[in-house]
């Protein structure tokens, strides 16, 4: 499998909002989001499809998603936290979390890439509360 960015994000070499770091999994922000704190779940074993994945790593993926979507739920004033695994796009399983009010906001046409420095805001607010309310806390 060929080298992809969020591999090199892993690995620090392509800089990244990230918002929380473990042994199997990285959080960042989007850099093309649909919506203001539009998170993508990356597994750091590199594998194409979710289909792919051993048992164990993509329940970790799940749990992980499970409880940053909270974390989401109680930083932004969206209806809901969608989760989207696609498969296209980076060669590398990713589950995009993104708060939603309608289904027409998971619209990746609306994704506008930008500089890592209009993230912050958003990062800010969720490491704010990440502070306060730990991943490993998170039921």
């Amino acid at each position: 499998m060929e080298t992809s960015i969020f591999t090199k994000i892993i690995k620090g070499e392509e800089p990244a909002e990230v918002l929380y770091d473990d042994e199997r999994v990285i959080i960042v922000l989007s850099r093309a989001p649909m919506g203001p704190g539009h998170s993508l779940v990356i597994p750091k074993q590199p594998t194409e499809h979710f289909y792919h994945m051993a048992a164990g790593e993509y329940e970790y993926l799940m749990q992980v998603a499970r409880k940053f979507s909270l974390v989401l739920e109680a930083v932004f004033e969206q209806k809901v936290v969608a989760m989207q695994l696609m498969g296209l796009g980076v060669a590398h399983v990713h589950a995009h979390l993104v708060p939603i009010n309608d289904e027409a906001d998971m619209d990746h046409d609306r994704a506008v890439f930008g500089p890592l420095e209009s993230l912050k805001p958003a990062a800010d607010q969720i490491r704010s509360y990440l502070a306060e309310n730990p991943l490993s806390s998170i039921q």
